[in-house]
């Protein structure tokens, strides 16, 4: 074994209280499409690039755009000044609701919702510094 602790059958899961459940396996896009046919009220991300073997189930209005809404609120920032950074189709929804998007790596989901783009995430650090000097310059 390699350490990690075994994983307990899921008959034995909790029934109620769950809020998000997490899979990890090589044909997780076929137990997304049958989650998506028989419980479309529940948000299904991940099974797809770049996470192909990553699927998160969580219920209906729990995504980041609504955890986004809630931390801006919270701060009292307005939401169109805030900025987001996604790169898989569990960001979709922040994107959307950011007064500014910036889309990570290539995904077509994405393009529509951001501002901007940046190719990879290595390149996030040479973005935000050149942001931070555009936004030094203009003050």
């Amino acid at each position: 074994m390699d350490g990690a602790a075994p994983v307990p059958p899921l008959a034995d899961a909790p029934r109620e209280g769950i809020l998000k459940v997490g899979y990890y396996h090589p044909q997780v896009a076929a137990l997304a499409g049958r989650l998506r046919t028989t419980h479309p009220h529940l948000v299904l991300t991940g099974a797809q690039d770049p996470y192909p073997h990553f699927l998160t189930v969580t219920p209906q209005g729990a995504h980041k755009g609504a955890a986004l809404t809630l931390i801006a609120d919270a701060l009292n920032v307005p939401h169109t000044q805030t900025v987001a950074f996604g790169d898989s189709d569990n960001d979709e929804a922040m994107l959307e609701i950011a007064g500014y998007a910036v889309q990570v790596g290539s995904l077509p989901l994405l393009t529509p919702h951001a501002n901007t783009r940046v190719p990879q995430q290595a390149d996030l650090g040479a973005f935000l510094h050149a942001w931070a000097d555009r936004l030094a310059a203009t003050r």
